[in-house]
């Protein structure tokens, strides 16, 4: 999961610049939601954040969000999570690359 998300977060930085005039890129993380996929994926995962976990309808917001905002009001390129441009790296996580 981790890899792809990091793919997703690439191909939105350069989508963005290479279509810049074309539309608007951008990637988002839903935030950890209450899924089938998470509670057999993670069982000890699930089971210590199980009450901590987002609903799936607050883990589409974004996304909903994110699909009908007018373009203007998005930032090419970047990262959301809850609606807002939020930190692609994660100092801990070792996310951080270098671009080509």
């Amino acid at each position: 999961y981790a890899r792809n998300k990091r793919m997703q977060v690439i191909l939105a930085e350069e989508f963005a610049k290479l279509y810049k005039d074309k539309g608007v890129f951008v990637s988002m993380h839903p935030g950890w939601v209450d899924t089938p996929g998470v509670r057999t994926s993670m069982p000890s995962f699930y089971e210590k954040l199980k009450d901590k976990l987002k609903t799936v309808e607050e883990g589409i917001d974004t996304i909903n969000y994110l699909a009908i905002a007018p373009f203007e009001s998005l930032k090419n390129g970047e990262f959301y999570y809850e609606r807002k441009v939020v930190d692609k790296h994660l100092g801990i996580a070792g996310t951080s690359y270098k671009q080509s």
